[in-house]
């Protein structure tokens, strides 16, 4: 390094070497400040010396003669290690050495340099050296200030999402409450619809009972008129055995037998009119029925729009749709089973009328044993034509029926079958799954084989045999009509499928409520002042004790009033009003007679209370200590809240006196030493970050 002295540069051409006195023995300074030394001299001085950077090239270009620390004497006890600069002179140096040297020092390099000065700054300035740790700290809290206050601004917002969220859940349940209850009322008023069209064709299943008695009644007429019939027949026949004894006689007879004959047709005709007019009565009936149908219809299209009505809910609710479509799959089933019925009963019509046609048959074979074209016979084969005709018109009468039984391609009708199961049991079997034809002619279960109807003697089944079959398909088809037109009841656990889809969805909102901290949790998880404590302590304490003082001052502010009691705490979590929290000191320094105050200014972007018993808080602490020596809620008695209003244009003020007594130990006071203090005041909720202020304490 060039000499101090001269200040001049080397010539150029000149040998290199190292210039500059010899370091000085260091042996007598402290092992840090040695180390420092060395290290400045090596990564600073020696360096620049090889660069041919003299002392005084240094100190002008970092302006030695206007700012103290830089000039030539200094910079020489630098090197020689008999004073230690300050940090912000040492960052110079070091910045000036990068400057020169054209990059920038090694990370390791400057740890190594400000390790060993921190060091050496600890040994020869303590105090220095506090500061600046004091300083760093200082530094690294307010960024983590500023890191939490960001954080907490995003957590209000993610809580003012979920706030939304949580309500657009609350209100699209109670749409969907209204849906279904709106559905419930048309649901209802279908069911009313669906029992008045049941009554109806109840009577009009009674009419029709009515007239079918009457068209028996008719046939039981027929059946003595054609005995009648058959009488005359004799009587015919014995006239025409007499004919040869008596030809006079037969013409008489002949002639009462003619009258007698035209008697049995007007009687016949007069039968036809009456199987007639039932037959209109039987067609209104059927009219009716028909129409029952159709109206039957209309009230399963407006059940299908209630469905459709619903359908919105079922998309949330999937077990309502499978239960629709088994009911759907039921009703299928259960028409089919009509269906069936249906065939039965046109199997039943059929077989009468293939007996009324073999008895037809009957009277025309007796017909041609007349051997006399032009007797009387005549009379008889017109009125069993006309039967003939009525019975035709009948036959058609069952076609048309037959329209409405619906038959499945490939599937046969088989011809009904008597059992030994009664009516009840029919009927249930019907609605258990099974059709006509297995019901009414399979073998019974329990029964093993069914009972064979009597034969009777032309090989064909009864009459009577043939009526019970009909009366008994008649009653089995009325159970199942009467079932199948019962809807069934379903909402109800519609009902509670909506009820538990409310509950779930108030469920979450209350999770997710009771997530988030209420107002009487602290930031910083710890417990409330117990309320023993303090009475324990305030008993033990002599009279000459100093008490500590712990309330706040509250000036002439109204508190507990009707006014401030309605407004909403400002610690709840449905509350998201930002609340803004400022500490300050009424002086920087404190004399041995003052008493150093603290004053809160809390402020609101809406009007809110606060209980400053409970959620303003001061603990004050020296500034190179972290435990705290005295806390407004420590070693103080239970007290009564004292709720105050904080609002935007106002700010609420809480003023704490501290007598400068320390509080840690509620049995043992002692004032506190002179010092720089530090005050945090808190607030009990997690969104509004603490504040602090600092002050001394003189003992002068």
């Amino acid at each position: 390094m060039p000499d101090d002295d001269g200040g001049k540069p080397p010539k150029p051409g000149a040998s290199s070497r190292k210039q500059g006195r010899p370091p000085k023995d260091l042996s007598g300074q402290s092992g840090a400040q040695r180390e420092f030394a060395d290290i400045i001299r090596k990564e600073f001085f020696d360096r620049l010396a090889d660069l041919g950077v003299t002392t005084h090239q240094i100190s002008a270009a970092l302006g030695g003669e206007e700012f103290k620390g830089f000039s030539t004497t200094s910079l020489s006890q630098y090197r020689a290690g008999k004073r230690v600069p300050d940090r912000d002179k040492l960052l110079r140096l070091l910045a000036y050495a990068e400057e020169k040297v054209g990059r920038p020092l090694g990370d390791g390099v400057r740890e190594h340099v400000l390790a060993k000065y921190s060091a050496a700054l600890r040994e020869t300035n303590p105090q220095l050296h506090r500061f600046y740790e004091l300083m760093d700290e200082h530094e690294q809290v307010v960024a983590e200030r500023d890191q939490a206050r960001e954080d907490h601004k995003r957590a209000r917002d993610e809580l003012v999402q979920c706030q939304q969220s949580l309500d657009e859940a609350l209100l699209r349940a109670e749409q969907l409450e209204a849906e279904a209850q709106r559905a419930g009322q048309e649901e209802a008023r279908r069911q009313e619809r669906g029992e008045a069209a049941e009554n109806e064709i109840v009577r009009l299943q009674g009419e029709q009972d009515e007239l079918l008695r009457a068209v028996r009644g008719a046939r039981a007429g027929q059946q003595a008129a054609r005995k009648e019939i058959r009488r005359l027949e004799d009587l015919l026949v014995q006239q025409g055995q007499e004919t040869a004894r008596s030809e006079a006689g037969l013409k008489d007879e002949n002639a009462a037998l003619a009258a007698d004959v035209s008697a049995a047709a007007a009687r016949v005709a007069e039968l036809e009119r009456t199987e007639q007019s039932l037959r209109g009565e039987l067609e209104q009936v059927t009219a009716a029925l028909e129409q029952a149908e159709t109206r039957n219809g209309e009230l399963a299209s407006q059940h299908a729009v209630v469905l459709r009505s619903r359908a919105e809910v079922g998309q949330r609710l999937s077990v309502v749709r499978r239960q629709r479509r088994a009911l759907e799959d039921k009703l299928a089933e259960a028409t089919q089973r009509v269906s069936a019925c249906m065939r039965q009963l046109t199997v039943a019509e059929r077989r009468v009328a293939r007996v009324e046609s073999e008895l037809v048959a009957v009277y025309r074979s007796r017909d041609a044993l007349l051997d006399d074209p032009t007797a009387p016979g005549q009379v008889v084969t017109e009125a069993v034509e006309a039967v003939d005709a009525a019975w035709q018109s009948y036959e058609g009468e069952i076609a048309r029926i037959e329209q409405h039984a619906v038959v499945p391609p490939g599937e046969t009708t088989p011809p009904p079958a008597r059992t030994s199961e009664s009516p009840d049991a029919t009927a249930g079997a019907l609605l258990s799954g099974g059709t006509a034809a297995q019901t009414l002619g399979a073998p019974s279960s329990q029964g093993g084989t069914p009972s064979s109807p009597p034969a009777p003697s032309s090989g064909r089944p009864s009459r009577d045999q043939i009526l019970r079959d009909l009366k008994r398909s008649n009653r089995e088809l009325d159970r199942a009509m009467r079932r199948l037109s019962h809807p069934p009841i379903r909402w109800a656990r519609v009902a509670l499928v909506i009820t538990t889809a409310s509950a779930v969805i108030g469920a979450t909102g209350y999770a997710l409520w009771a997530s988030w901290p209420d107002g009487s949790q602290r930031a910083d998880n710890s417990p409330k002042p117990s309320a023993s404590a303090p009475t324990t302590a305030s008993s033990s304490q002599s009279a000459s004790t100093p008490r500590v003082e712990t309330s706040p001052d509250l000036g002439k502010q109204a508190m507990n009033t009707q006014a401030i009691m309605r407004l909403v705490p400002c610690t709840e979590t449905e509350s998201l009003t930002p609340v803004t929290l400022k500490l300050t000191s009424k002086r920087i320094d404190y004399d041995p007679d003052e008493i150093p105050t603290v004053v809160f200014k809390i402020t609101s972007e809406s009007e809110c209370r606060i209980n400053v018993t409970s959620n303003v808080r001061l603990s004050i602490a020296p500034a190179i200590a972290e435990k705290p020596i005295w806390n407004s809620f420590s070693c103080t008695a239970q007290r009564k809240d004292r709720w105050i209003a904080v609002s935007p244009n106002t700010p609420a003020t809480v003023t704490y006196r501290w007598n400068r007594l320390t509080n840690n130990s509620c049995t043992n006071t002692k004032e506190a030493p002179a010092g720089t203090y530090l005050a945090t005041g808190s607030f009990t909720s997690l969104f509004i970050p603490d504040e602090m202020a600092s002050f001394v304490l003189t003992d002068e």
